[in-house]
């Protein structure tokens, strides 16, 4: 009676065994064979945008949406390969916006792209000049023809964009000055540097001593500029490079 059940059930399982193997054989329709081998397929190496984004052949996409470059708005979808075939290559590039909800492209040229790029390694190449920080000490009962020679000498570094610490001090053979008279004199030499710099950060001051804190108007000339480099040429897309070897 056992050797009789072991029979019946092996010959129940059976069946569906072969059954789900002969279904996993079940030929798929060819639309769903080609999308799977297209994404296992390597793709071809091309020139990509600024940002890594693919561009040209190596969009992934068949049915895109274009960008028209006059009026921004979309257009409706149509096939990349047709994009491709009407746009000279040599001079834009078909570059991938966004891929949702769904793929978008736009013309890029190639012209501008280059200059801009070229802008942006010269505005690096060109670096600018820290500023220099200069300091001059004056007594608070310092005579006229001296407080004029720091004052021009202040004044021509504040020209050239650097920082000028005033510092005023009292030296004990000079008669002591009432807080009002040395504002005043604060005041003078604020309104005297006015044209070439202004205070940048709060003065500091005590009993006896006050610093101003003084700023050019003007930015440091930039430092000599490093020899320039040549300039990579804007890239061709491989596609182009193929049609002019065959021209």
């Amino acid at each position: 009676m056992a050797s009789v059940f072991r029979v019946t059930t092996r010959s129940l399982v059976c069946p569906r065994q072969s059954c789900l193997a002969s279904s996993s054989r079940i030929d798929l329709p060819v639309f769903y064979q080609t999308t799977r081998n297209a994404s296992k397929a390597p793709t071809k190496s091309s020139s990509k945008g600024v940002k890594g984004r693919p561009r040209n052949q190596q969009i992934e996409h068949r049915v895109v949406r274009m960008v028209n470059p006059e009026t921004s708005h979309l257009e409706p979808a149509e096939e990349l390969s047709e994009i491709l075939r009407r746009t000279d290559l040599t001079l834009f590039a078909v570059e991938l916006v966004t891929e949702h909800p769904e793929p978008i492209v736009k013309l890029v040229n190639m012209r501008d792209e280059y200059l801009k790029r070229k802008a942006q390694e010269e505005k690096k190449r060109v670096q600018p000049r820290p500023r220099e920080e200069k300091e001059i000490m004056m007594t608070w009962g310092v005579s006229l023809g001296d407080f004029d020679h720091k004052l021009d000498k202040a004044r021509q570094e504040l020209e050239k964009g650097n920082r000028v610490t005033l510092i005023y001090a009292r030296r004990k053979d000079q008669p002591q000055l009432t807080p009002e008279e040395m504002e005043a004199r604060v005041q003078e030499t604020i309104s005297s540097l006015a044209e070439a710099g202004a205070e940048w950060r709060p003065r500091k001051a005590n009993k006896h001593t006050t610093s101003l804190y003084f700023q050019g108007h003007n930015l440091p000339p930039p430092l000599p500029q490093r020899p320039q480099q040549e300039t990579e040429k804007p890239a061709v897309s491989s596609y182009a490079q193929k049609r002019a070897k065959r021209s």
